[in-house]
């Protein structure tokens, strides 16, 4: 077993001659739940695509599991991005003209993993909204939505769990228990969760918080 599912060192990125991230040393380990907040501006977008291997960075590596995908072909960044790194996003992105169930179905397909409606429903039925899984997402309220979406992003069984600004449009209630959802399923499941946001609520129920900042 890896000791760190995140490991980046001497990353460096920014536009033009502009720089906007840059991070010495970050670990975080496997299960370990960890705040990556900031301000506007910071990066905080392009950090998460940096991690998910969407950009390169101008220097440094950043490795996922013990692969450093900086150094990787781009066919081979996809597969360990769809394979190791579930996302849930500020806007959930549910296909719209298929069912919850179905929903979960595609994300294992995408990612490579055996379909296994059992473990889809499991989670459904863990988070509560097994009663939706034929229903299509519009018929979900906006926290039952919140809950689909976190279990599409882990339902292929990731590494790591990236959220990206999951609770901005949250109320303090939906906030506190979609993160206590995410925290939960971070042990039982199995990975690490990295919570990307500027919402102050979420780092008391975080192991740890990083502040990135902005580079003048």
């Amino acid at each position: 077993m890896n000791e760190y599912t995140l490991a980046i060192d001497n990353l460096a990125f920014g536009y033009g001659d502009k720089p906007l991230i840059k991070i010495e040393k970050m670990r975080i380990r496997a299960r370990e739940r960890v705040a990556i907040i900031g301000p506007s501006g910071c990066g905080k977008t392009t950090f998460i695509h940096l991690v998910a291997g969407l950009i390169r960075p101008q220097s440094g590596s950043i490795r996922i599991l013990s692969r450093e995908i900086t150094k990787l072909k781009e066919w081979e960044v996809d597969r360990i991005r769809g394979r190791e790194i579930g996302i849930v996003f500020q806007r959930l992105y549910l296909m719209p003209s298929i069912s919850i169930l179905d929903n979960l179905l595609l994300a294992q397909r995408l990612a490579r993993a055996n379909i296994d409606s059992d473990l889809a429903m499991q989670l459904l039925e863990r988070l509560g909204i097994a009663e939706f899984s034929s229903a299509l997402p519009h018929k979900l309220s906006q926290g039952q939505a919140q809950r689909a979406a976190i279990a599409r992003a882990i339902v292929h069984k990731p590494a790591l769990v990236i959220g990206d600004e999951p609770t901005s449009a949250l109320d303090d209630g939906n906030t506190r228990e979609a993160i206590q959802l995410l925290t939960e399923l971070s042990e039982t499941v199995g990975f690490s969760l990295m919570i990307v946001t500027h919402d102050e609520r979420v780092r008391d129920e975080m192991d740890r918080v990083i502040r990135l900042g902005v580079i003048s």
